[in-house]
């Protein structure tokens, strides 16, 4: 694994790892990293020193991967984890550093796929293979509504900068844009391929999604794609 700054074109710290990672998120104050590994394993890794004389480096955790999760990200206030596996029907909340279960709540049939916190800190949106989304409120940890529009597995959710609606990525070739606080769906954005991801821009009403094209007779050759829908691009 590499860390570079924004000043720098090279890395400025190597770590080698044992595992292979498929997925990182900082926490809040940026001093703490989950990785979640290729067989679904959860990793981290702490910025700090060694010794008071040592220089702040990036480190690996003596927490050793026994915990599973296929995807792992930090609440806003950094003091909890939420993580994912494909085959657990539930959400998993744990404290940091602590990783004590804090809440458990069922999700999905089939397993937890997908997660996305809202900006203003009101819901967890959750998508699972079962083509569902649930978002739960985070105060009380209840489903406060279920999103039924997409007719596949879901990949991918994220929330728009001012937490109003939900772009939904799914194994269809479609986006779709749900509002946030009534589940109704807006718009359904047509894609050329199935989409792994999607994010919305941190400051407007536009968001990035990706795909590879499949062979077709008579079309042009399979090709990677990267699209933005929105105004003001």
């Amino acid at each position: 694994m590499l860390t570079t700054t924004s000043k720098e074109s090279r890395y400025v710290q190597q770590i080698q790892l044992k595992f292979s990672p498929v997925q990182t998120n900082y926490s809040p104050d940026g001093r703490a990293l989950l990785c979640t590994s290729a067989g679904h394993q959860l990793f981290f890794l702490t910025f700090g020193k060694e010794s008071d004389s040592s220089k702040e480096m990036w480190q690996i955790s003596d927490k050793d991967g026994s915990i599973v999760a296929s995807t792992a990200m930090f609440n806003h206030t950094g003091d909890a984890i939420i993580l994912t596996h494909h085959s657990e029907h539930t959400l998993r909340i744990m404290d940091y550093p602590s990783l004590t279960l804090r809440e458990n709540p069922a999700a999905h049939v089939g397993g937890c796929v997908a997660v996305a916190l809202d900006p203003r800190g009101r819901y967890l949106a959750s998508g699972g293979y079962d083509s569902i989304v649930n978002m739960f409120d985070l105060n009380e940890w209840i489903c406060a509504r279920t999103i039924a529009t997409c007719e596949n597995a879901i990949n991918a959710l994220s929330f728009s900068y001012d937490g109003e609606y939900l772009a939904i990525a799914n194994t269809g070739s479609y986006i779709d844009i749900c509002a946030t606080e009534t589940g109704i769906p807006i718009h359904r954005v047509p894609a050329l391929a199935p989409s792994p991801t999607v994010t919305w821009h941190p400051s407007k009403y536009v968001f990035a999604y990706c795909g590879h094209t499949k062979h077709k007779e008579g079309a042009p050759p399979p090709a990677a794609v990267v699209s933005l829908f929105g105004g003001g691009i």
